[in-house]
């Protein structure tokens, strides 16, 4: 079942969230915030249509990008930060690999083959775990995710698991890093440690970056269009 499709994933950038983090800055998203001359998400799309990827969806509320599949979701604010993959879990594909990816992401090209060239049967989390020295950047960040059907009920009970542990006040945040440990079964009172290293990583350290804040922005397109 595994090796079915690996090489045609099914592909979802998800771009749905409020990024209040964000603020409005530039009057943009931050999903469409122009770096060397071109949106983020769009670049995105490009790489993935370039390496011959045609099974790709933009999750969003509203963005239409050319040459790739739409989908707005049915959010459901009872589901906190969850509701990022929760809410497009309809589309993770049936008889192959699916892909999440972040839309807030600048990925490098190098960061796109990476992804794509794992296919390994097994739940990925592609990250950097430790910060960045290219633009003094102290987080780690997470990139995208990476599953096959035989994972999907996994990950689901992981991510209502996580809901619970939220609304308990058991972990104080819902993302990427928890699914992964919640999936590899990293003890409740270690899930906390964003620098635990866990075999279900793949290590992306180059100038692939998350853009939560303005100055995450301004960091990365200083580092890449320098």
């Amino acid at each position: 079942m595994h090796g079915l499709g690996t090489n045609n994933p099914r592909i979802i950038i998800i771009a749905a969230g409020d990024a209040t983090r964000w603020g409005n800055y530039m009057g943009v998203p931050k999903h469409y915030a122009v770096i060397n001359g071109e949106p983020i998400i769009q670049r995105i799309v490009r790489l993935l249509l370039e390496r011959g990827q045609d099974d790709v969806w933009v999750v969003s509320k509203g963005y239409q990008i050319p040459g790739v599949h739409a989908y707005r979701p049915k959010l459901n604010p009872d589901n906190h930060d969850a509701d990022k993959f929760i809410s497009s879990s309809s589309l993770w594909a049936k008889k192959k690999r699916t892909i999440v990816m972040y839309g807030d992401v600048y990925f490098t090209e190098q960061a796109i083959d990476t992804i794509l060239a794992d296919e390994t049967p097994l739940y990925r989390m592609f990250c950097r775990p430790t910060g960045n020295k290219r633009f003094n950047y102290p987080h780690g960040e997470c990139f995208a995710l990476s599953f096959y059907p035989v994972d999907h009920e996994f990950v689901m009970y992981c991510l209502n698991r996580l809901v619970h542990l939220y609304r308990a006040d058991v972990v104080d945040r819902i993302g990427g890093w928890e699914l992964t440990r919640l999936m590899a079964n990293v003890p409740i009172g270690q899930m906390n440690k964003h620098k635990k290293w866990l075999d279900n990583y793949i290590v992306i350290d180059d100038e692939t970056n998350d853009i939560d804040y303005p100055s995450d922005f301004e960091n990365v397109k200083a580092a890449v269009e320098k």
